[in-house]
């Protein structure tokens, strides 16, 4: 990702949330209004930043890491197989031990 669009869209005072929107230049639209709203309540998250620009870059760090979320989102729509593998865990039944849940595991497996 080489640019991150980002949106402010509203203020919610019951909240003390600013409303954004993000896309990217690897998203499928670079219009953030084509992407859901994020709420982030600068007060409590930046008590101690005053300035507006330094607030949206904060804002937009985390921005990033949803505009990925987005493509990876929009890459996993477009690919039948994956969705039908989602679909093959229907009414599937599984038993873990927790152990082997909370215990970390040497594994080739993506961690979570």
């Amino acid at each position: 990702m080489k640019k991150l669009y980002m949106k402010i869209c509203e203020y919610e005072e019951s909240s003390g949330s600013l409303l954004v929107r993000f896309a990217s230049d690897e998203t499928a639209s670079q219009d953030p209004d084509d992407y859901p709203v994020y709420a982030y309540q600068p007060a409590s998250m930046f008590p101690d930043i005053t300035d507006p620009q330094v607030i949206k870059k904060r804002i937009a760090v985390a921005g990033t890491y949803l505009a990925e979320q987005l493509k990876i989102k929009e890459t996993l729509e477009n690919d039948p197989q994956r969705i039908d593998q989602f679909k093959a865990m229907i009414n599937s039944i599984e038993e873990y031990n927790v152990d082997d849940l909370i215990t970390p595991q040497i594994t080739n497996e993506v961690p979570l």
